[in-house]
């Protein structure tokens, strides 16, 4: 199975245009096909916090969103950030708050339609469904929705390259390093408790 690549009848993919790797110490080079398709005109960036199955040949990619504005336990409107080169919100997943653990667990909605904008993109919430977030504060995909959920995956690996998903991408295959170095600025959004639970991977602050 390659790596890194993206398929459709008009796909593009690149190894990475900011280098995000200072060594690569172990990895799974079969790595896998990607089971969580981000929204059209994304980038899978390497870096990503990702759940490889070996013997399945399948990637779970764990991907973060940073709140671009403020919501109170009544607000029925939330705004994502859109930053270049990490994934948009894409209708039918499922986020929440970001748990404390990686064993934890959270209230987690069904992403609906989605409003793409320049600087954000918006979607419907229920009053309260996500609690209070900040300005800043990140969401993470779900294994599902309602209460009491977990994350829809606990990383094993950081994705080796970038990966382009165009308009008609229907498959993606990432390669996953277990022991390597990056720098952590270059790595895309993901929680301390996800950078913790990767023991092998040394997060270097230094540019």
């Amino acid at each position: 199975m390659s790596t890194g690549n993206a398929y459709g009848t008009g796909t593009t993919s690149f190894g990475g245009g900011i280098p995000v790797w200072v060594e690569i110490l172990g990895k799974w080079q079969a790595g896998g096909k990607v089971t969580n398709l981000p929204a059209a005109d994304s980038v899978i960036a390497a870096g990503s916090p990702v759940n490889i199955d070996t013997a399945a040949h399948t990637a779970k990619v764990l991907n973060f969103y940073k709140v671009n504005e403020t919501i109170s336990n009544t607000s029925t409107a939330l705004k994502i950030s859109v930053l270049p080169g990490l994934p948009r919100l894409k209708a039918g997943v499922f986020v929440m708050p970001v748990p404390a653990t990686l064993a934890g667990t959270g209230t987690a909605v069904t992403v609906g339609a989605v409003t793409q904008g320049t600087d954000f993109d918006t979607i419907a919430i229920e009053a309260d469904s996500l609690g209070v977030l900040t300005a800043g504060d990140l969401i993470v995909e779900a294994a599902a929705t309602g209460a009491t959920q977990g994350l829809y995956c606990i990383p094993n690996c950081l994705t080796q390259e970038d990966v382009y998903v165009d308009a008609d991408t229907t498959v993606a295959t990432v390669a996953g390093v277990y022991s390597g170095k990056v720098y952590a600025a270059r790595t895309p959004l993901m929680s301390t408790v996800v950078k913790a639970g990767l023991p092998q991977i040394a997060f270097d602050d230094s540019y």
